[in-house]
């Protein structure tokens, strides 16, 4: 029999195992939301307690701003329960990123089916501990990024923070739509591509140096560490990231790198840990963009090669293998796409390594050097 063959077997009761494994992340993850899902059907006031888990932005109806709340508790009915699930809050002021609150307000349904999380419309809002010492420093990165942007052009301010840290506060809502219409609005909301740029480059510079493999995966890690707390644990970013630590436990038991492998551990790890990432456009967008690199690229550049050139031929690979396994997924919330998409990516491709790259470089400069951070980000 051949290894192939006798390898089916275990492959199927892998995969069984990593579906129960899921089933039953959902089902407890289910039950513990139950509680708080009934007061939520409900239209109760409630004092919540938990954990700002998202930047605030500006609300885009009426005033104030919108964030997740990670909830740990709440009390209503003159009962408290050990809830668990995420609220969007709308308050009227801003909390800080990563600090435990305690907000009272009138708990709501999601607004539309396509929403992860119900709402809150906050009365009060009170910081009971601030974000922890690595949140405040990258914290008041973020604010200085934004702040050394305020005397560049229209298009500057939205961009720069953007590509950098997907900080899209500042995007007039013109550039936000040419951005859509030419399929580039990934630029501005920190990916997977931005975290395999900063991860290429440190892996160049760590062979460079010939650090030993130990050390070379503790540099990665702490940097990509760094990294995720400094643009924020989005889902595309959690996936990324996922890998990472998966290729590095590959590194340090001398393994060879699988891309494959890696997604589909990184995959199932999120999965368990949070079911609700199943929800998220934004990581099946990135696995799905994943998935099409990794097999798409090599038979489309073999393909494209006696035509345009081996060089050529995979700088069109790449943006037509993401397209192409991502256009399912984009067809169930946009009516159409952009036939310019791939080459608008392809034109862009040169500047997004250097742009990224000298753009977090600013944020990091920028709450000690403000003067350098303006000549990097410009």
């Amino acid at each position: 029999m051949r290894a192939g063959a006798r390898s089916l077997p275990a492959h199927l009761a892998l995969s069984l195992c990593a579906l129960a494994a899921v089933c039953l992340s959902v089902q407890l993850a289910a039950d513990r939301r139950a509680e708080l899902a009934e007061l939520v059907e409900a239209g109760a006031s409630a004092t919540v307690f938990g954990t700002v888990a998202s930047e605030p932005r500006l609300a885009p109806f009426g005033s104030g701003y919108l964030w997740t709340l990670s909830v740990q508790q709440a009390q209503a009915r003159a009962t408290t329960l050990r809830a668990a699930g995420g609220l969007e809050a709308h308050s009227v002021e801003a909390p800080a990123y990563g600090a435990v609150v305690r907000v009272e307000g009138a708990l709501r349904p999601a607004r539309q089916e396509a929403d992860q999380h119900p709402g809150i419309v906050v009365q009060s809002l009170q910081e009971v501990r601030a974000p922890p010492a690595a949140l405040r420093v990258v914290g008041r990165m973020r604010a200085a990024l934004v702040g050394i942007t305020e005397g560049m052009s229209e298009q500057a301010r939205g961009l720069v923070p953007g590509m950098a840290i997907g900080d899209t506060s500042q995007m007039s809502a013109d550039l936000a739509a040419a951005l859509k219409t030419t399929s580039l609005t990934h630029l501005t909301a920190v990916s997977g591509g931005h975290f395999a740029i900063v991860i290429a480059l440190l892996t160049a510079v760590a062979g460079t140096l010939r650090l030993p493999r130990a050390l070379r995966a503790l540099l990665i890690g702490l940097f990509a560490t760094g990294f995720v707390l400094l643009v924020r644990p989005e889902p595309s970013v959690l996936r990324s990231a996922a890998m990472c630590a998966v290729m590095l436990c590959g590194l340090l038991l001398g393994r060879r790198s699988q891309a494959i492998a890696a997604l589909s551990a990184a995959v199932m790890v999120l999965l368990l840990v949070d079911p609700w990432l199943a929800r998220s456009f934004g990581f099946a967008l990135s696995c799905a963009a994943t998935l099409g690199l990794v097999l798409l690229t090599p038979p489309l550049t073999a393909r494209l090669s006696p035509w345009l050139g081996r060089g050529l031929a995979f700088a069109v690979a790449v943006p037509l293998a993401a397209q192409l396994t991502c256009t399912p997924i984009l067809l169930l919330f946009t009516p159409g796409l952009p036939t310019t998409g791939v080459i608008a990516n392809l034109a862009v491709a040169p500047a997004m390594a250097p742009a990224t790259l000298l753009g977090l470089a600013a944020t990091v400069s920028a709450p000690w050097l403000p003067a350098l951070a303006r000549v990097l980000a410009g």
